[in-house]
């Protein structure tokens, strides 16, 4: 056999060897790659059937007296809509009662909020009655609020007078109070997300994205509209209830004002592009400004909003159980 031939042959022979050994390699991390995958999944799916099972065994021990959706209802017409999912209006067919119901795609994430939900009393959040899950979409039935938002409110009348944004404000501060007491932030407090009921009552509202934080831990993630967010998040620093102090006396701005925060300081429409405006402004220590002139609003609500809520420190601003004791709040 001529030399060259030979070589020519062992070359072959390592070429062949060569392909062998990647597709065994290859085949070796396709493998690898599926395994994960399919971990991954089951991690996903048995998270799911944790929350599944603490949220079935709340069900079953739901507090006494609490409103039961019968098994037959009809949806009705749109009454909000947001990044979480579309709120309907809705009707018992058995009892003629009617009721709220946000309908989302079902993702683990949504049955975290459902599981807050389900864990949250008071006079002033938005109560929860059930749920239901057909073809991974999750129906999540609320308390009913005729009467809508704050946001629908201030587009129909305009800007509140002091001494009614005091008395509303002095609710959601109540309505804080015990989400705190609870470890939750509610993370995107403003005038759409406060409703209000045939009485006059206000309630806090959409706790997509709501978490349940503890005391000795710090959240991190981005969330909220921008011109509601504190510093802290805007620099990607940790925050904890703080932050909704902030979100709050923004709140009380657009109460009083009939303006979304930093209206007249922010010329950015585009979410992104105001978070880079907001977050130059709070560095230099600006904060949403009111009308200056004094004859608009007292003395004491630009002390509860520049002294006690809108500090660009967050280990400055009140808690809420110390805000409802301010004077501007305590004033008849």
């Amino acid at each position: 056999m001529h030399p060259t031939q030979s070589l020519h042959i062992s070359g072959e022979a390592e070429c062949q060897d060569a392909n062998d050994v990647s597709l065994k390699v290859v085949t070796s991390t396709l493998g690898c790659l599926w395994d994960l995958h399919a971990q991954l999944r089951s991690d996903r799916d048995r998270g799911r059937a944790e929350i599944q099972q603490r949220l079935l065994a709340k069900k079953a021990t739901m507090r006494p007296g609490a409103r039961q959706i019968g098994s037959a209802w009809q949806l009705g017409k749109v009454i909000g809509q947001g990044a979480h999912g579309v709120v309907y209006h809705a009707l018992d067919s058995a009892s003629g009662e009617s009721f709220a119901v946000k309908v989302m795609e079902e993702s683990r994430e949504l049955h975290q909020e459902l599981e807050m939900l389900q864990s949250l009393e008071h006079e002033h959040i938005v109560s929860f009655l059930g749920h239901e899950i057909h073809d991974r979409q999750l129906y999540i039935f609320l308390e009913y609020m005729p009467e809508g938002t704050l946001k629908d409110k201030i587009e129909e009348f305009g800007a509140f007078q002091e001494d009614l944004c005091a008395a509303l404000g002095e609710q959601v501060l109540k309505g804080l109070e015990y989400l705190h007491e609870q470890q939750v932030l509610h993370r995107d407090l403003k005038c759409s997300n406060l409703l209000l009921d045939v009485s006059g009552r206000v309630k806090i509202s959409d706790f997509g994205c709501s978490r349940w934080i503890a005391k000795e831990v710090l959240a991190m993630s981005l969330v909220g509209s921008p011109f509601w967010l504190p510093p802290e998040l805007l620099i990607g620093a940790p925050y904890d209830q703080s932050a909704d102090i902030w979100s709050f006396g923004c709140s009380v701005i657009e109460l009083l004002t009939a303006l979304r925060p930093w209206a007249t300081q922010v010329t950015a429409d585009n979410p992104l592009a105001a978070a880079h405006q907001i977050r130059i402004l709070t560095e230099k220590g600006e904060r949403p400004s009111l009308p200056e002139s004094s004859e608009y609003f007292s003395e004491p609500c630009r002390d509860f909003l520049y002294t006690a809520c809108l500090r660009c420190a967050a280990a400055e601003r009140l808690p809420a159980k110390d805000l409802l004791q301010h004077a501007w709040l305590r004033r008849k």
